[in-house]
């Protein structure tokens, strides 16, 4: 699940993100009175989902416990922000750097690799993602299309985009084009951005 990379709770609408999890995935809102690590009885939460994504469809309650579970597997249990963010901070999107294939990485098999450049990078973005779209996204419809989410709080200005290794492959080959829009945990989309 994406949360600030300040350690901060996660949004009232937060993004879901499901790694080498195979088999039906449940989201609850279970009693803050249940032993950690232990998968608890609660009110299942309806979610929307694309591909390895999940989003609740609706926000959840200010400081609401919830467990994502595969099976018998807790995958993650977090308590949701006492408070929503009223809106996405200001930022004025990214910029082209580079897009190209490139040899195996520490972290990436070789292949199609983007690195963009945010902007500007003094932009407060803790708790904000880059949702990225392979063709133009509606920004009322965010998971319609949507090909990868990154997290972009603690970023260094550079965003680069490829295929993980382990991973299905997201990117078949160097985009010619490519969008991106700002969201945060709390439901908030911003403009689509074309950045190829």
């Amino acid at each position: 699940m994406f949360q600030p990379a300040s350690g901060a709770a996660p949004g009232h609408r937060p993004w879901i993100v499901l790694w080498n999890v195979k088999g039906a995935v449940k989201v609850k809102v279970v009693s803050a009175k249940c032993a950690k690590d232990k998968i608890c009885a609660g009110k299942e939460v309806a979610v929307d989902k694309t591909g390895n994504y999940l989003r609740p469809r609706a926000d959840l309650a200010a400081s609401a416990r919830i467990q994502v579970t595969s099976g018998k597997r807790l995958l993650t249990d977090v308590t949701i922000s006492a408070d929503p963010a009223t809106e996405l901070p200001a930022w004025d999107g990214v910029t082209l750097v580079s897009a190209k294939q490139e040899p195996e990485g520490l972290c990436s098999p070789a292949g199609p690799v983007v690195r963009l450049a945010i902007k500007p990078t003094k932009a407060k973005l803790d708790g904000t993602v880059a949702l990225v779209y392979l063709s133009k996204p509606d920004p009322a419809q965010p998971q319609a299309k949507l090909a990868l989410i990154t997290g972009l709080g603690g970023s260094d200005g550079e965003l680069m985009l490829n295929n993980g290794l382990g991973q299905t492959p997201w990117l078949k080959a160097v985009p010619t084009e490519l969008w991106v829009m700002l969201a945060d945990g709390d439901g908030h989309v911003g403009p689509a951005i074309r950045a190829i």
